[in-house]
């Protein structure tokens, strides 16, 4: 039994976007590894990401927070960000605050792996 919550997170490359896929929670504590891991493919010079969010139970304020920075740094070199979102609750937690009209929000990687516009 794990007395903290664990994040983990692993990056993969698909034509032009990088996927990164969370499993875990996402909190105070854990949140550094996804901070990381968004900072190191832009780093690398990948402005378009997918942040697939299938595998997490739950996220916090801090999280959000990471992933809107992402956003804008992919955003000041022209890239795309989204966000794949399965679980109703976690969706609901972006409806509530607005997020879903910062970023887009996708019910599947599939349909977040739509071609990138030239």
């Amino acid at each position: 039994m794990t007395l903290y919550p664990t994040l983990e997170v692993q990056r993969k490359l698909h034509g032009d976007r990088m996927i990164i896929t969370c499993e875990g929670e996402s909190d105070d504590y854990t949140v550094h590894v996804l901070l990381e891991a968004i900072q190191t493919t832009i780093g690398e010079g990948y402005h378009h990401i997918t942040v697939d969010l299938t595998a997490v139970e739950y996220l916090d304020a801090t999280t959000l927070g990471v992933l809107v920075g992402g956003h804008v740094r992919c955003r000041e070199k022209d890239g795309k960000f989204n966000v794949v979102v399965t679980d109703s609750r976690i969706r609901s937690i972006f409806e509530i605050i607005g997020l879903n009209n910062v970023f887009d929000i996708h019910p599947s990687r599939e349909l977040a792996m739509t071609p990138v516009p030239a």
